[in-house]
């Protein structure tokens, strides 16, 4: 017979046990209080994980796009009126030259559409040779081109540089044009001559990327100062994988220079300019003017021949005084001082380059941006013209010239300091042909063609010091035996490191 509990001390147990549930509860609570509101002592945290602490990452980029323009063209071939008087593109034709340098994994050359249908690789002639490089050759006759580069390491001297150009005996582009292959970028700044008369400007922006993207376009004239309201609107839609072009003589009329600079909204984007000069039914020449550099208080723009008809463009944000010197082959020559209207563009004639020039050097009181207009005459009043900007000097660089086309090479060093440089040369295939060593006073210039080094030189990479600019002035025989001036220019492209510091901080805030 089982033993029975008074029913009094059931009731006791239970009444215990609701109290210690209730104790135990509320200590929880009060713990998980307590550790909201309690904040450790900082000697307590590690260091390294503080919120307040940030560590520096240098990104550099391993894939690299440059956009080629397709070959010169006139921006109105309308056949209306007698035919004498009509515009023609005569026998205009084009060449393009492709190589990499250095720690290329691939490089492609393909169509602005990007879909693979035309593409072809940039190969090395002796994979055994380890001083020979990627190249390639083709034309833009039917359109742009695009080289898609894929680098096994970023490091100095690797890199692609691709140029094209384009020339004619007959029709109203009678000359020579150039153009170095162009790296996609938000903004981008052109200086332009006038486009009055027959002449014009075209603006062609191209989008290399898969998403549209809208460009703003900002002017400044030689009239008046700040901003020009454009008569065709400010901003231009362009496409994925396709280009759209602007007539800035239209957008701002009667200017006597221009600059012009585009802004992208939502992807990088390659502009050129098409810039050609037409007085009456003479042809006066045409050039691709291609993207300044930054604006900077001393300029030094390379390849200015004696007997060159020269002209000046010149801008300042705010007014400012900029000293114009010819440089020779010993030094700076004659200076010349004008005052610049801020945010207005200067046009300045500076006549005809005189005995021994090589180049023009401008010291100015604010940064400013500047190119040079170079022009040689040729028969029946024919003329051709280049547009030459800046140099910028960076350790390695190079320069491509097309097939069929010979180049002077113009090294200036622009410091207090005797410099040296060291040139390698290829042929068109990409194979190793010579080097030429370069020793420079301080200020000095000198003058190399093709054939001093060899005469298969095709591609130049040049190693240097600091402060050394150089740029190779290109001519073709045949525009030459047919008694028309032929100028153009291709500027050294960078082979530097394309890198970033990135500077990462940790966020509490965030929830991994």
């Amino acid at each position: 017979m089982k033993a029975a509990f008074p029913q009094s001390s059931v009731n006791r147990r239970a009444v215990r046990r609701w109290v210690v549930a209730a104790i135990t509860v509320v200590l929880i609570l009060a713990v998980f209080g307590a550790l909201t509101l309690y904040r450790p002592m900082p000697r307590t945290i590690d260091r390294s994980s503080l919120a307040g602490s940030s560590v520096p990452h240098e990104v550099s980029q391993t894939q690299l796009t440059a956009y080629c323009p397709a070959r010169m063209s006139l921006s109105d071939t309308g056949s209306y009126g007698d035919t004498q008087y009509q515009a023609s593109e005569g026998n205009i034709a084009s060449s393009a030259r492709y190589a990499a340098f250095g720690s290329v994994y691939k490089a492609t050359i393909d169509t602005l559409s990007g879909d693979g249908t035309q593409s072809t690789e940039l190969e090395n002639p002796d994979l055994l040779d380890s001083s020979s490089i990627k190249a390639s050759s083709g034309n833009v006759d039917k359109g742009p081109t695009l080289v898609e580069t894929k680098m096994l390491q970023a490091q100095r001297g690797t890199g692609t540089v691709s140029s094209v150009a384009a020339w004619a005996t007959k029709g109203d582009l009678r000359g020579l044009s150039a153009s170095s292959c162009i790296t996609p970028a938000l903004t981008q700044s052109f200086l332009l001559p006038a486009a009055d008369g027959g002449s014009t400007n075209q603006l062609v922006i191209a989008n290399t990327s898969a998403k549209a993207t809208t460009v703003n376009v900002t002017l400044w004239g030689t009239k008046t100062a700040g901003i020009l309201t454009s008569a065709t609107g400010s901003s231009l839609s362009v496409a994925a994988h396709a280009q759209s072009m602007l007539d800035l003589g239209a957008a701002a009329p009667g200017q006597k220079g221009l600059l012009v600079t585009i802004s992208s909204s939502e992807t990088p984007v390659a502009a050129v300019v098409r810039s050609v000069r037409v007085d009456g039914l003479t042809d006066k020449g045409s050039d691709y003017a291609q993207p300044l550099a930054s604006a900077s208080r001393h300029v030094v723009v390379p390849s200015v021949n004696e007997g060159d008809a020269v002209t000046m463009l010149m801008f300042s944000a705010v007014s400012a005084t900029a000293t114009v010197s010819w440089i020779g082959a010993d030094g700076s020559g004659e200076s010349q001082r004008h005052d610049l209207v801020g945010g207005k563009v200067s046009v300045i004639d500076l006549g005809k380059a005189p005995r021994g020039v090589s180049g023009i050097s401008v010291d100015a009181t604010h940064p400013i941006r500047a190119e040079v207009r170079v022009a040689d005459g040729g028969t029946s009043g024919q003329e051709d013209f280049a547009l030459i900007g800046r140099g910028v000097s960076t350790d390695q660089s190079a320069v491509v010239v097309p097939d069929d086309i010979t180049g002077t090479t113009t090294v200036i060093n622009t410091t207090d300091n005797a410099g040296h440089a060291t040139i390698q040369a290829y042929d068109g295939k990409g194979k190793h042909v010579g080097t030429r060593e370069v020793s420079l006073a301080a200020h000095g210039s000198t003058r190399i063609t093709d054939a001093d080094i060899s005469s298969d030189a095709r591609l130049f990479m040049m190693t240097h010091g600091d402060g050394i600019i150089w740029g190779v002035r290109l001519s073709r025989d045949d525009v030459s035996k047919a008694g028309l001036a032929g100028v153009a220019y291709l500027a050294s492209q960078s082979l530097d490191i394309h890198s970033e510091r990135v500077w990462a901080k940790p966020d509490q805030g965030i929830v991994k």
